[in-house]
C-alpha cells in the first residue's frame, strides 16, 4: 500500500519529452446515463428560464450521473436547479447518495465538490418523489453570485415505489424568479463545449502497462484529449437533444477515472518512486481518490493550481528489486483544469 503525499510536496515540471508507448495498455467506458451540461458555459440573462431556456434536457433512467457546469453572466443573481419530470403513470424517486454542489464568487475550480461527493454527502442523502406527469427539482442552489460560477457533481437514481429502474426527464435550469418559462434550449456560446446525454462514459477504467522510471523527471501517460495515449477513446461522447452542442467530453469532466497503474523496478535494491499527476496543456487542480478517501491540493490560503507542464506527487512507493507493484486510485479532472491529463511515475 503506498503512502498519500499530495499534500506534503510541491509541484515539478516533468519535462517536454513524450508521453510513454501506449503498448498493451487499455481504457474502457461504462455506467448508467451521463447528463452533462456545459454549454453556454457562460449563462447569459437570455439563456435563463425567465427568457424560455432551458441549459440541458434529456430523458433518462434507472442510474447514473450528472455533472453541470456554468459561469453567471447574467447581471443579476441566479438559482439553478435539476428540474425532474416524471412522464409515468405512478410517482417516482429521484434520490442522491453521492453530490457535490459548486458556487463561488469567481473563477473557483469544483474540487471541493467531488470532495463532498467523495467523503462526505453520503451522510445527508437527497431525494424528491415526482408525481404521475409532475415535476420536482433537486440540487437547488440559490444566491448564485454574478460572476461566480456555479455547477453540480452527483450519482442519481430514478426509481418507482419498488425501487425498480423508472423513467424521468431532467432539465438543467438557471433563473431569477420563472422556473417554469423553460420551453427551449439556450443557444450555444460557439465553443467547443458540449451538452447533452449519453448511456456510460461516467465510469472509466484503465490499466496502464509498467512503467520503470529512472530519474526524477519520471515517465508518463495521458488521458482525457483527442490525442493522448488512447487517442481520445477514453473521452466520452454526448448527444445534445437540440443537435446544437453534441461532442466529447474534451477534459473528461465528470469522469471517474479508475487508474490501474503498475510500476517495475528493474534494478538490483528496493526503490521508491512517486506517482504524480500533472496537465500537458494548461494548469490542473489535483484531485484524486485512494483507499476510501478523496483527496486535493489545498497549499495554505490556495486553490492548488499546478501549472502546465508540472505535476504533482500523490502517492509513495517502495518497489522490492526486480519486483512490480500495482497502485489502483481514481483520478478526476476538475472544472477550469486543462488537459491532457498526465499520469506518470518518477523515480524519488
Amino acid at each position: 500500500m503506498a503512502t498519500v503525499v499530495i499534500n506534503s510536496n510541491t509541484p515539478k515540471n516533468f519535462g517536454y519529452d513524450p508521453s510513454a508507448p501506449r503498448g498493451t495498455s487499455s481504457t474502457s467506458l461504462a455506467g448508467g446515463f451521463f447528463f452533462y451540461s456545459n454549454n453556454p458555459e457562460t449563462v447569459k440573462n437570455v439563456a435563463i428560464a425567465d427568457a424560455g431556456c432551458y441549459l440541458n434536457r434529456a430523458p433518462v433512467k434507472g442510474t447514473g450521473q450528472v455533472y453541470t457546469w456554468h459561469s453567471n453572466g447574467s447581471g443579476s443573481t441566479l438559482t439553478n436547479c435539476i428540474l425532474v419530470y416524471n412522464p409515468n403513470a405512478f410517482p417516482i424517486k429521484v434520490s442522491s447518495s453521492n453530490y457535490g454542489l459548486t458556487k463561488y464568487s469567481g473563477a473557483q475550480p469544483d474540487s471541493d465538490a467531488w470532495l463532498s461527493f467523495w467523503n462526505t454527502s453520503m451522510y445527508t442523502p437527497l431525494s424528491v418523489t415526482v408525481q404521475p406527469g409532475g415535476y420536482g427539482n433537486i440540487f437547488l442552489q440559490s444566491g448564485i453570485p454574478n460572476g461566480g460560477v456555479f455547477g453540480i457533481v452527483a450519482r442519481v437514481s430514478v426509481t418507482d415505489s419498488n425501487g425498480i429502474d423508472a423513467n424521468a426527464t431532467l432539465w438543467d435550469l438557471a433563473y431569477i424568479s420563472n422556473s417554469s418559462n423553460a420551453q427551449s434550449a439556450a443557444a450555444v456560446d460557439g465553443t467547443n463545449r458540449v451538452r447533452g446525454i449519453t448511456q456510460g462514459g461516467y465510469w472509466n477504467t484503465t490499466n496502464f502497462n509498467a512503467l520503470s522510471p529512472s530519474d526524477q523527471k519520471g515517465k508518463y501517460y495521458t488521458l482525457a484529449a483527442a490525442g493522448d495515449t488512447f487517442n481520445g477513446v477514453d473521452v466520452p461522447w454526448v448527444g445534445d437533444q437540440s443537435g446544437a452542442a453534441s461532442g466529447g467530453v474534451l477534459g473528461n469532466y465528470g469522469q471517474q477515472m479508475n487508474i490501474t497503474l503498475p510500476i517495475y523496478n528493474d534494478s538490483g535494491s528496493s526503490r521508491t518512486y512517486r506517482i504524480f499527476i500533472g496537465s500537458t496543456g494548461g494548469k490542473l487542480f489535483p484531485c484524486f481518490y485512494y483507499q476510501g478517501v478523496g483527496y486535493r491540493y489545498s497549499p495554505s490560503g490556495q486553490w492548488g493550481d499546478v501549472a502546465g507542464w508540472s505535476s504533482l506527487d500523490i502517492l509513495e512507493v517502495t518497489v522490492g528489486a526486480w519486483a512490480t507493484q500495482s497502485e489502483s486510485f481514481q483520478v478526476v479532472v476538475p472544472a477550469v483544469s486543462s488537459t491532457p491529463l498526465a499520469i506518470g511515475a518518477r523515480l524519488l
